[in-house]
């Protein structure tokens, strides 16, 4: 399991959505499962951003891409555990791109998807790409 505290049911936590996932986010606001089923870059967990506000979780995105914030109550996410694993990020453990196509956690996706709030309107991110792996 991943190191991290486990979070508060009452904290606020978001997923971040590439803007250009257009299918992701349906005209009204709602969001699709897909956009919680882990991708590539979800090796420990299903990345969710810690902020104040959608549109900071938005910011943290990388510089020059645009991003939509889902707001997520840690609360509503029963039957997953959900840790902090630095001031702006969080996991949702178990949820991996190792298992991106199984049962469970495209049940969970799923569940997400109908517990998560509106997406936030497309924000330009301003944050520093990752760094590169050592060769």
């Amino acid at each position: 399991m991943p190191k991290g505290t486990e979070l508060s049911p009452d904290e606020i936590v978001f997923r971040r959505i590439n803007a250009k996932q257009t299918w992701w986010i349906k005209p009204d606001g709602t969001v699709a499962p897909d956009a919680f089923v882990p991708n590539k870059g979800d090796v420990d967990g299903l990345s969710l951003v810690r902020a104040a506000s959608a549109e900071e979780a938005a910011r943290l995105g990388i510089k020059g891409k645009r991003f939509h914030a889902v707001p997520l109550k840690v609360g509503d996410m029963t039957g997953m555990t959900v840790i902090g694993d630095s001031d702006t990020h969080a996991l949702v453990v178990g949820m991996t791109y190792a298992n991106f196509d199984s049962v469970e956690t495209q049940g969970r996706a799923a569940k997400l998807s109908k517990v998560c709030g509106r997406a936030s309107a497309a924000i330009e991110g301003a944050g520093d790409p990752p760094p590169k792996p050592a060769a």
